[in-house]
């Protein structure tokens, strides 16, 4: 059986215009971002997860030898919260990437 699921997401490069919630999910995100391994890209991606009881979880992208293989930064948050919430939904995901000090992008889901 397939099934369709659809996402709401919101891009910008200005976060004012976003919630209270919504704003701390990309400090979240921007912080987790600096805890990646990414010796080969240097593309700092991290992802803050809001759940239906208000958690915040945090994942970042991780890189390894075989590059361009790696795991995402959405991905290993969605794995952590269902490892260790499996009963809980996530609401909203805000997903930071940083390049450099000039460069950042944020994006944010809401499921």
């Amino acid at each position: 059986m397939r099934k369709q699921i659809k996402v709401n997401y919101t891009e910008s490069k200005n976060i004012d215009s976003f919630s209270t919630i919504e704003k701390r999910l990309f400090e979240k995100a921007r912080e987790a971002a600096k805890n990646t391994y990414v010796p080969y890209s240097e593309f700092k991606i991290g992802a803050a997860l809001f759940l239906q009881d208000d958690k915040i979880l945090c994942g970042s992208n991780q890189e390894n030898a075989a590059y361009p293989t790696g795991i995402c930064a959405e991905q290993i948050g969605l794995a952590y919260a269902h490892a260790n919430y499996p009963n809980k939904k996530v609401r909203t995901i805000a997903i930071t990437a940083l390049k450099s000090d000039n460069y950042s992008s944020s994006v944010l889901w809401k499921v």
